[in-house]
């Protein structure tokens, strides 16, 4: 069996292995930085189908990784599926992105230094608000994974308190009234966001 097909033994019997193939096809799409095909995949199989909420979510989050993260731009399809989702589920991202009210650019890290921001999916459940603090450490959040930040290159990076990467962020999105820094936890390739309320600059 291939590292792509369905294993019918790793999922409850309740789960429907045509949705939850594309979930493994994009995230191995993602992990071998093919973003073209994992945008793409996303896109299709939320057209063709009205999987589980919670699936449907999934997709998206990987699909924002691979258009907005991995290629840099908000692609067709992620504009196609954002249209297709606003409607029916509550994010501030899918809602911006569906009407082209954003700007992605990229990341200053001079903008970030004392800026407090909240720690949230795309789908608007926040995790934890922290401040990145001009040491490097991140203050106020209480989860191991986010204790320390760093830029590498042209990406914010955060780390466990281990020093072990945990999460990267290379696109950065203005609106009217908020600007979010997107990026992705490694092990599970889902998209994040740092919501940025009142601006970072």
């Amino acid at each position: 069996m291939s590292s792509l097909e369905y294993n019918i033994h790793i999922f409850p019997e309740t789960c429907n292995a045509h949705l939850l193939y594309p979930v493994e096809m994009m995230t191995q799409n993602l992990r071998e930085r093919r973003y073209s095909d994992a945008d793409e995949i996303g896109y299709h199989a939320l057209i063709r189908s009205s999987p589980h909420p919670r699936l449907r979510e999934h997709l998206y989050t990987l699909q924002v990784h691979a258009s907005l993260i991995g290629m840099r731009a908000c692609s067709s399809h992620l504009v196609k599926s954002s249209r297709l989702l606003n409607p029916i589920v509550k994010s501030d991202l899918a809602r911006a992105l569906a009407s082209r009210e954003t700007r992605v650019e990229n990341i200053d890290p001079d903008m970030l230094v004392g800026k407090r921001f909240t720690y949230m999916k795309i789908f608007g459940a926040v995790m934890s608000e922290g401040i990145m603090a001009r040491d490097g450490a991140i203050e106020d959040i209480p989860s191991d994974n986010e204790r320390y930040w760093n830029i590498a290159g042209d990406s914010l990076q955060f780390f466990r308190s281990d020093r072990s990467l945990t999460s990267e962020y290379s696109v950065m999105i203005r609106k009217s009234d908020a600007d979010y820094i997107i990026g992705y936890f490694k092990k599970t390739m889902v998209s994040h966001i740092l919501r940025f309320s009142h601006g970072i600059a």
